[in-house]
């Protein structure tokens, strides 16, 4: 009975250390250094790689070239139920630089009925020759990756296909990236 009063009183003891212990580990662990970093003199310089009206702009689909050319909202494209509507040249990319350019155009994100449609985005050289993987609508990660000779126009292809059962009243909007590397 005294062994076990004794191992009480020795726990009863060691307990607050214990806890102080952790106390001291935890507040130890939020000790960190701030560095700094600055850059200055950063200017701007032409567009090497922007966007172009397409054949498809004014006829099908209403083309809008931001500024310096590094946007485009392409607006009034449909498709008909059950059937594949194609846009071959909606919008083209082009390089107005004096060497090949490497781009990236991803799918970023979506909204609206999406589960009624599905809509690819292919892009095609000034031969007609598909380049990079075909981009599906709804596919995180979905790309195609570029390489874009100087003075190359490469034009964008939408497929856009709604479900047998959607209605006039459904509409999606697809938002996609264009990487350009240096």
């Amino acid at each position: 009975m005294k062994t076990n009063l004794r191992m009480a009183r020795k726990a009863l003891r060691i307990f607050p250390l214990l806890i102080l212990s952790t106390i001291i580990t935890g507040a130890s662990a939020a000790v960190y250094n701030l560095m700094y970093m600055q850059a200055t003199g950063i200017g701007v310089e032409a567009a090497k790689v922007y966007f172009i009206e397409g054949g498809d702009s004014g006829t099908e689909c209403t083309i809008n070239i931001g500024t310096n050319g590094t946007y485009v909202s392409i607006s009034n494209m449909k498709g008909w139920p059950n059937a594949t509507r194609v846009y071959e040249n909606a919008t083209a990319i082009h390089n107005g630089d004096t060497s090949s350019r490497t781009a990236t155009l991803t799918f970023d994100s979506w909204s609206g009925d999406t589960s009624n449609v599905t809509m690819t985005v292919k892009v095609y050289n000034s031969a007609g020759v598909q380049q990079g993987n075909t981009i599906s609508a709804g596919t995180e990660g979905s790309s195609a990756s570029l390489t874009i000779p100087a003075g190359e126009n490469f034009r964008v292809q939408w497929e856009i296909k709604w479900n047998a059962g959607a209605s006039s009243s459904y509409s999606v909007s697809v938002t996609l990236s264009l990487r350009v590397n240096e």
